[in-house]
């Protein structure tokens, strides 16, 4: 496919400071990055540390990075394309028994550089930046991460060699196969999954929130028992989301949610959330029940008419299931 000028003139620099692909027939690039972006032709594309930002003037296009760039970045080349990005970073918080991503927002702030080692035209290159893109999207997919809000992703450059007579037809799907299964293989390598705590928080649901919920439909305690009960439902909370049925429920009823907020079954709409829908209640009510017993289902009767704090936010399959996991631990902490 096409000729190996490429492979000829092209120079790596990998340093400390800099990681610099170099190629002498130039790169036309499409980025959003710290150095030279927009669409322009150069002669360097790469990562270099902040405090050498204008040595290569004008003839750069880069991204301008905090990492070890020696040994902190990811590199991947096949005879058409070659794939460089940035390390995940990302920290587990434990919770007792539990682990919660301290940094969810910016686990996926990952910066790229595609280069297709042939040329093609600029809306060939605006193709393979959407791609880019669609390929970070199904990888994320792949790893349990819910695209319904607007994940964080980091700088990108896309480019192609500045060689017409190199000119090739790009398949699209190779592209976004190539990058997809590479950024999964390193967040999978480097230990990222997502536990029962991380997808809560994908509905912007802290233990802070839930604690705050169920002290709500709770009278008659002074400050001192309110903060007794306080650190006891948190407790309970996260003992209650180490019992797997508990945690199947919840996931059950969070891809139902996904499923129908974004009307992805033909013949559903909750946006209402009808009256005739009553499975949501059913899942919270089997947790409730789950965690502590029938006597959890009166005060699930409770907070689902109430509505209290975060549950008159949720949508009509979420606002169950954590009503369900908040009465019934609210039970639970009371059984003593």
């Amino acid at each position: 496919m096409g000729d190996d000028s490429f492979n000829k003139e092209i120079n790596i620099i990998d340093k400390e400071e800099c990681f610099i692909i170099n190629n002498n027939l130039g790169f036309n690039n499409l980025g959003i990055c710290d150095i030279g972006s927009g669409i322009k032709t150069v002669k360097n594309v790469g990562f270099i540390k902040e405090d050498i930002n204008n040595i290569l003037e004008d003839d750069f296009s880069g991204i301008v990075s905090e990492y070890n760039l020696s040994n902190e970045l990811f590199y991947k080349e096949t005879d058409d394309m070659i794939l460089v990005l940035t390390s995940p970073k990302f920290n587990k918080v434990k919770k007792n028994n539990l682990f919660l991503l301290d940094n969810y927002d910016d686990v996926f702030d990952l910066d790229f550089i595609f280069i297709l080692k042939h040329y093609i035209n600029s809306e060939g290159l605006l193709n393979i930046y959407r791609s880019v893109i669609n390929a970070q999207n199904i990888a994320l997919e792949k790893l349990g991460v819910n695209l319904h809000e607007n994940n964080n992703f980091g700088k990108l450059i896309v480019s192609c060699v500045n060689n017409p007579n190199d000119s090739i037809d790009i398949c699209l799907e190779d592209i976004e196969s190539f990058i997809s299964d590479f950024y999964y293989e390193i967040l999978r390598d480097n230990g990222f999954s997502l536990g029962i705590l991380d997808y809560i928080y994908e509905y912007d649901i802290t233990l802070e929130d839930l604690v705050d919920t169920g002290m709500m439909l709770c009278v008659g305690v002074d400050e001192s028992e309110e903060r007794e009960l306080k650190e006891k439902l948190y407790n309970q909370l996260l003992k209650s989301l180490e019992d797997i049925n508990v945690v199947t429920l919840l996931m059950a009823a969070f891809g139902v949610e996904e499923k129908y907020s974004n009307h992805l079954v033909r013949e559903v709409d909750v946006d209402d959330d009808p009256a005739y829908l009553y499975s949501d209640e059913v899942l919270g009510i089997d947790i409730a029940v789950q965690i502590a017993g029938t006597k959890a289902l009166f005060n699930f009767t409770r907070y689902d008419k109430a509505k209290p704090g975060i549950l008159s936010k949720l949508g009509p399959m979420v606002d169950d299931i954590i009503g369900g996991l908040i009465a019934g631990s609210m039970s639970k902490i009371f059984e003593n």
